[in-house]
């Protein structure tokens, strides 16, 4: 059993306040959850209207299907118009 851990660093370009984050952020949090079945928090910057850290965590047999789900979030997360991944950390528990 393998466990991950997907921390990435976000930025929102189109933000103007904390409540433009919180909510781009909300959809973003729903939307992995309900799609890709991974446990997702803000673990950091959380004062900082536009940017974000933001942690996932997934469960597998192998380490190769943790890392294609995480492939998957990434993916799902460039693919919005208003939010840009700056950078991106995979660990393996």
């Amino acid at each position: 059993m393998k466990i991950g851990l997907l921390q990435m660093d976000l930025v929102f370009e189109a933000c103007n306040s904390l409540k433009d984050k919180r909510s781009i952020l909300q959809a973003i949090k729903h939307r992995l959850r309900s799609s890709h079945n991974v446990s997702v928090a803000e673990i950091g910057d959380h004062d900082i209207w536009r940017r974000c850290q933001l942690g996932a965590v997934a469960i597998g047999n192998e380490a190769g299907s943790v890392e294609k789900i995480f492939r998957a979030v990434l993916a799902e997360i460039e693919g919005r118009a208003d939010t840009v991944v700056s950078d991106f950390q995979i660990e393996m528990l």
